[in-house]
């Protein structure tokens, strides 16, 4: 009897210790079972209700708190407010997490007067929009309405004269097709920056080449290609002769190996000038560089 006690006392701690892992194996199966059922309800729920795991997340993060607080407009100088406010769709008071930065920037950019944006959306309820606006570099006329261009030649706003501000020396386009070449026609002037302060309108021919009309009245018929290269040579004839300084009514650029001038006054409106005509060489100015160099190093030599 008394060597059976033990035996007994360890046959029972052994039958309970099986039955407490019995229990935690039915608690953890009944887990797994629950979070399976779970799982494939709301997966069940999002096929026929796509949206509802967002909705489900919105709705608790605002009843959190997390709300649309403040918008702020950062760079905004020309922009509309009204433009802005008409494509952002932002409610104070709605979710936070239901604004979406990327879709928000894509929006605003879809503004003419706004080149690039970018979107903060901060944990306090604040959105922040920043823009970089397109600055006016000329003013396309058409069809008796001017519209602003920049530097690229994208066309981003109707001019309201009633209303507007404008320099009196934006670079006037004229033609169909001129803010489609814009873009190399101002790359050109950049390099002969003193051609393209006296240049105040720029007629553009079925998008082939240009004319300008110089602010003294000289007009400036461009060829189609190497344009910066034949504005180079006409700086540098100014700079020697003072070309456009004298009564200069047109200048034909149009020609590869000469440069056909007319004297008079222009009549813009016309383009009819004077008909007394100058041939020179394109590559004359080079020349007479070259011989004043030389000219130079002879009276240097003799000093010596």
């Amino acid at each position: 009897m008394n060597h059976s006690l033990p035996y007994h006392r360890k046959k029972s701690r052994s039958r309970s210790k099986n039955k407490r892992f019995s229990w935690r194996q039915r608690l953890a199966a009944l887990g797994v079972s629950m979070l399976v059922v779970g799982v494939a309800g709301v997966a069940l729920f999002s096929v026929i209700v796509p949206d509802a795991p967002r909705t489900l997340w919105l709705n608790l993060t605002h009843w959190a708190g997390f709300e649309v607080r403040a918008v702020y407009v950062i760079g905004r100088q020309k922009t509309s407010r009204d433009d802005i406010l008409a494509v952002i769709d932002v409610k104070i008071g709605e979710p936070l997490f239901r604004v979406e930065p990327e879709a928000m920037r894509q929006a605003v950019e879809t503004i003419g007067a706004v080149k690039a944006a970018r979107v903060e959306r901060r944990l306090d309820g604040s959105i922040l929009l920043h823009l970089e606006e397109r600055s006016p570099h000329a003013l396309w006329r058409q069809s008796d309405q001017d519209y602003l261009i920049d530097r690229d030649g994208v066309v981003f706003g109707v001019i309201d004269w009633t209303t507007a501000s404008i320099d009196a020396r934006l670079l006037i386009l004229i033609g169909p097709q001129a803010p489609q070449q814009a873009g190399d026609l101002f790359n050109a002037l950049n390099t002969v920056p003193e051609v393209g302060m006296m240049t105040a309108k720029a007629v553009n021919h079925h998008g082939r080449r240009w004319d300008l009309y110089l602010r003294n009245g000289t007009i400036l018929h461009l060829p189609r290609t190497d344009v910066a290269q034949y504005l180079r040579h006409i700086q540098a004839i100014d700079d020697h002769y003072g070309l456009l300084q004298r009564n200069i009514g047109l200048i034909d650029l149009r020609q590869p190996d000469r440069i056909r001038i007319m004297k008079g006054i222009a009549n813009q409106q016309t383009d009819r000038v004077e008909p007394d005509a100058v041939l020179i060489d394109p590559h004359a100015v080079s020349r007479t560089q070259s011989s004043a160099d030389h000219t130079q190093s002879d009276h240097a030599e003799t000093r010596t």
